[in-house]
């Protein structure tokens, strides 16, 4: 897992873009599968093969995540507009090492039910 509040990368197209900018940048030549940004508070997912060092293949997991908040000064300055439900909070995450797999969930509530599901 890689993360920082802010990384280079931006994309009219993909939102997660500086987290996926970000992989390729930092920890390509790793085995990290995810990575994760938070600093244009606009929640998106991306998940996407990559090729890493060796010539293998990853399933490689961008996350850019939402702000806790509808709004503030700092959005309303940048021109973003106001999150609903759906584009605010985090993500929920669950990692399973031993099948060397990773399940994202849009929000933590349906990450808590699936975890409930398999313990």
């Amino acid at each position: 897992i890689i993360g920082s509040h802010r990384h280079k990368g931006f994309s009219v197209y993909n939102d997660a873009h500086a987290a996926w900018r970000q992989q390729l940048d930092e920890a390509n030549t790793s085995q990290n599968i995810i990575s994760i940004t938070a600093h244009k508070h606009t929640k998106a997912f991306l998940q996407q093969t990559r090729k890493v060092f060796g010539g293998d293949e990853r399933l490689i997991y961008s996350l850019s995540l939402g702000t806790y908040k509808r709004s503030d000064r700092y959005s309303r300055k940048h021109g973003w507009p106001r999150k609903g439900k759906e584009t605010a909070s985090a993500f929920g995450i669950i990692l399973f090492p031993s099948q060397d797999r990773v399940q994202v969930f849009w929000n933590l509530e349906e990450g808590i039910e699936f975890y409930k599901k398999i313990v």
